[in-house]
């Protein structure tokens, strides 16, 4: 994230989908939510919404589920937030 700061969100996409090819981080939520947050920042909110989902999908933890169906539904006004299903 800090690289995207400085170079932009396309920089920081580009490290991310790197490490995206590595099995152990690719099921790693907080990847999928840097990957959603910078994908947000382009403009490209249905791929970040994509990203958000697989991240709940990975996430185990409440307040980090919360965090993520928070982040869909600000990208999605015209759904309203529903509570993440328990795992």
């Amino acid at each position: 994230m800090a690289l995207a700061q400085a170079e932009g969100p396309e920089a920081g996409l580009r490290v991310l989908a790197a490490l995206a090819g590595r099995p152990e981080l690719a099921r790693w939520p907080q990847l999928h939510v840097a990957w959603a947050e910078l994908l947000a920042r382009t403009g490209r909110r249905s791929e970040a919404v994509a990203a958000y989902r697989t991240a709940l999908a990975l996430e185990t933890a409440a307040p980090a589920r919360r965090h993520i169906a928070d982040r869909i539904a600000a990208l999605q006004p015209e759904f309203p937030a529903a509570a993440p299903p328990a795992t």
